[in-house]
């Protein structure tokens, strides 16, 4: 099989929470991205993923930002976004982070919104306390919420990066045989069924029972890449 794109979680999978890319892996995508197309995907924002991996020294042609809500093409200045195949949503998750808004405006809790195009992100340094007020009387039929360490995320029902690698497949024309993914809990299965090769780092249960190839860290799996897949 010939490998042509390499989707990278970054949260967990580049370093762990709170904790700085370490050199030697920034060094091991570089050499990598010489062989392999990178694109990161992750539950950031695209803005935030563009100026990381300018930092690290690689360009990406494209970026997935949002758990797969936002595909952005930085040269181009294009992005394609969940809502435009699902644009009535587009009005209601406006009106959902409003009450949201409302809500958290009713108590002390400290919220902060991250701008995205599709997902409402929510930052807080009390993440069950928000978990809890959210849960409480705010309308989610057409979306479900996902918690971080440090913030909870609300997102289409149907959405998730399974169908943002679809997506790719499709805007790229290039076969999801042809695409590994690296990724390390339960929010990357989706993208681990589409793709040629799965490779989860850590010890997430769901992760690492739905991937081709578990490693404790990332450079295990990058080192993998480069001596099994490409030889080099």
């Amino acid at each position: 099989m010939f490998y042509k794109i390499l989707l990278l979680d970054i949260d967990g999978v580049l370093s762990k929470h709170g904790e700085p890319i370490k050199i030697e892996v920034v060094n091991k995508l570089k050499e990598l991205s010489k062989k392999l197309e990178i694109i990161p995907i992750s539950g950031k924002n695209v803005s935030y993923l563009e100026g990381l991996f300018r930092g690290i020294g690689i360009i990406p042609r494209c970026i997935v930002g949002e758990n797969g809500g936002c595909i952005y093409f930085p040269k181009e200045l294009k992005e394609y976004t969940y809502f435009h195949e699902m644009p009535k949503l587009a009005d209601i998750i406006e009106r959902v982070k409003q009450d949201i808004a409302k809500k958290v405006s009713e108590t002390k809790l400290k919220v902060w919104f991250r701008e995205n195009k599709v997902a409402i992100t929510c930052l807080t340094d009390n993440i069950n306390a928000l978990e809890k007020l959210l849960m409480k009387d705010l309308d989610l039929t057409y979306f479900k919420m996902l918690r971080y360490p440090f913030a909870i995320q609300i997102v289409p029902k149907e959405l998730d990066k399974g169908w943002a690698t679809s997506k790719l497949s499709d805007i790229l024309d290039v076969p999801l045989q042809s695409f590994i993914a690296i990724g390390d809990d339960e929010r990357d299965v989706p993208m681990f069924r589409k793709v040629g090769l799965s490779i989860s780092i850590g010890d997430n249960k769901e992760a690492k029972e739905n991937s081709s190839l578990n490693f404790t860290n990332v450079v295990g799996a990058l080192n993998y890449i480069r001596d099994t897949i490409f030889k080099y």
